[in-house]
């Protein structure tokens, strides 16, 4: 198996982990400003995954990073836009991985903010020239304001992380898969920063499965 080294093994050297979140990054701002108009980016990002996979097994990266961008792209196949909603099944194993093999509550933190931060990015990449287009300023003013939604729909996301692990080290009577799924869910409902990014809305025709 690639993705499941012992927790000691994922303390990786900066380089393996900083360089290949801030290159992730910037391929999807491009996407986001080139492609995003005509499509969805996710499309764009999912050949990706395979190359991830085979850096992290090289040990060329940190193998949560691998897992972390893939939670990323389960999020934005699930989103309603898109139309794949099925998958957001898969984005809770992954989170757990992470979350029970980050070695330090900082890196379970940092990675929570990085999927976060990706995930509005790619969710609310249409709202940076909406606003510049309502508003009537150039797409460079409202870039800022478009950064704050994000940042600030990265921490709701970001939380999620430390309090499934919270919640699996000090609730054990709660299984932890079922403590997850109702640490996310309300999260999402309940702490809209400040827009809700609801994973219920993939089974928006399902009321029994929510």
């Amino acid at each position: 198996m690639i993705f499941i080294p012992h927790a000691r093994s994922l303390a990786e050297p900066l380089r393996r982990v900083a360089l290949p979140l801030l290159l992730l990054s910037i391929y999807q701002l491009i996407l986001i400003e080139f492609v995003n108009p005509h499509m969805a980016i996710v499309w764009w990002q999912l050949p990706l995954l395979p190359l991830l996979a085979l850096l992290a097994r090289r040990r060329r990266i940190a193998p949560p990073v691998a897992i972390a961008y893939g939670l990323i792209q389960l999020y934005l196949l699930s989103e309603p836009a898109v139309g794949w909603g099925v998958v957001i099944w898969f984005y809770l194993p992954g989170l757990l991985w992470l979350v029970h093999a980050c070695p330090r509550p900082r890196a379970l933190l940092g990675y929570g903010l990085w999927t976060g931060w990706m995930i509005a990015m790619g969710i609310y990449a249409w709202l940076w020239r909406a606003m510049a287009s309502f508003w009537e300023i150039p797409l460079l003013h409202a870039l800022p304001i478009f950064a704050l939604v994000v940042v600030l729909i990265g921490f709701q996301m970001a939380l999620i992380f430390p309090l499934v692990r919270l919640a699996g080290g000090r609730l054990p009577f709660i299984p932890i898969a079922v403590g997850a799924v109702i640490i996310h869910a309300a999260v999402e409902f309940w702490m809209p920063l400040p827009f809700p990014i609801d994973v219920a809305l993939a089974f928006s025709n399902l009321p029994l499965l929510l």
